[in-house]
C-alpha cells in the first residue's frame, strides 16, 4: 500500500535534512514523499534539491510567493498517488518504524478513516518530554455539536472544542485518501490552527477516527515556529464561528 508523506517547509534550512532522512530511512519502504517550499529565503529549497538526489521518491516544488501552510497543502494534495496521507512539517523527526506501525493500525482496524499517535516533544538543548495524544470519552461528532454554543473557546484553547484536557498532535494523523476526496481540505484563513480545522472537518463529516498507540513524531520546540509571538484571538474566534454557525457538519 502506497503512503504519501507531505512535507510543508519554509525557512528550515537547520532543521530540513534531518526531517528528510527520517523519513527516506522509514522501514516501511513503499512511499512517495512530496515537499512543497512555502518560498523560503535561506539555503531550505536547496537542501531539498540535493537531497531528492539520493531518494528517488521525492519530488518538491516551491511556491511562487509565501501562501502559507493550508494553501501549500492543499497543492501537494493534488499531487499524490497514495491511498494513505500523513501530512509532516519540515522541523519535525519521524521515528523509523512510524509509518510500518500505523499501516498495520489501519490494517487492523479497517473502519478507521483517520489515526493519530502520541509525540514526544523535544528543544534544541535536547530536553525531552511524552506527550500521550487524547484516547475520545464520548463520540467527537456529538461532542463538537455540543460545544458549538460554549462561548468561552472564542478566547480559550480552540483544542479543547475536541476534548478538555488532551489533543490530536498535528503531524501524527494518517489519513485515508478517500476523505479528501469528500471535498475537505485545509481552510486558508487559518494560519495556525490548519491541523485542528482539518480534524474538525473529518469528524464533522462523520469520518471515524481513532488512536494508534504508538510514537507518531518528535515534535522539536524552537524559536522560528509560526505560533509564537501572535495573537491567537483573531483565529480562535474564527474557528467557534466556524462551529456555530454549523460549517463543520449539518
Amino acid at each position: 500500500m502506497l503512503v504519501s508523506i507531505i512535507i510543508i517547509t519554509h525557512n528550515f534550512e537547520k532543521y530540513i535534512e534531518e526531517t528528510l532522512k527520517s523519513i527516506s530511512n522509514q522501514s516501511y519502504k513503499n512511499i512517495e514523499i512530496v515537499v512543497v517550499d512555502d518560498k523560503s529565503t535561506d539555503n531550505t529549497f536547496d537542501i531539498i534539491k540535493g537531497y531528492a538526489d539520493k531518494d528517488k521518491r521525492i519530488k518538491f516544488f516551491q511556491n511562487k510567493e509565501n501562501l502559507g501552510r493550508a494553501d501549500s497543502v492543499n497543492f501537494a494534495l493534488k499531487k499524490i498517488k497514495g491511498n494513505l496521507i500523513v501530512i509532516f512539517d519540515g522541523d519535525d523527526i519521524m521515528p523509523q518504524e512510524r509509518i510500518e506501525k500505523q499501516v498495520e493500525f489501519m490494517k487492523k482496524n479497517p473502519n478507521t478513516d483517520m489515526s493519530y499517535c502520541n509525540m514526544v516533544k523535544f528543544d534544541e538543548e535536547g530536553n525531552e518530554e511524552f506527550y500521550e495524544a487524547v484516547e475520545f470519552k464520548e463520540n467527537p461528532l456529538k461532542r463538537i455539536k455540543r460545544k458549538m454554543n460554549d462561548e468561552s473557546l472564542r478566547t480559550d484553547h480552540s483544542w479543547r472544542i475536541l476534548d478538555d484536557t488532551k489533543y490530536i498532535p498535528g503531524t501524527s494523523a494518517m489519513i485515508k485518501k478517500r476523505v479528501f476526496e469528500k471535498g475537505i481540505k485545509m481552510d486558508p484563513k487559518v494560519w495556525a490552527a490548519t491541523d485542528l480545522d482539518l480534524w474538525l472537518q473529518i469528524v464533522g463529516k462523520g469520518f471515524k477516527l481513532k488512536k494508534a498507540d504508538i510514537i507518531g513524531l518528535k515534535y522539536r520546540i524552537h524559536q522560528n515556529q509560526m505560533s509564537k509571538n501572535r495573537d491567537k484571538n483573531p483565529e480562535r474566534e474564527y474557528l467557534f464561528n466556524k462551529l456555530k454557525s454549523r460549517k463543520y457538519f449539518k
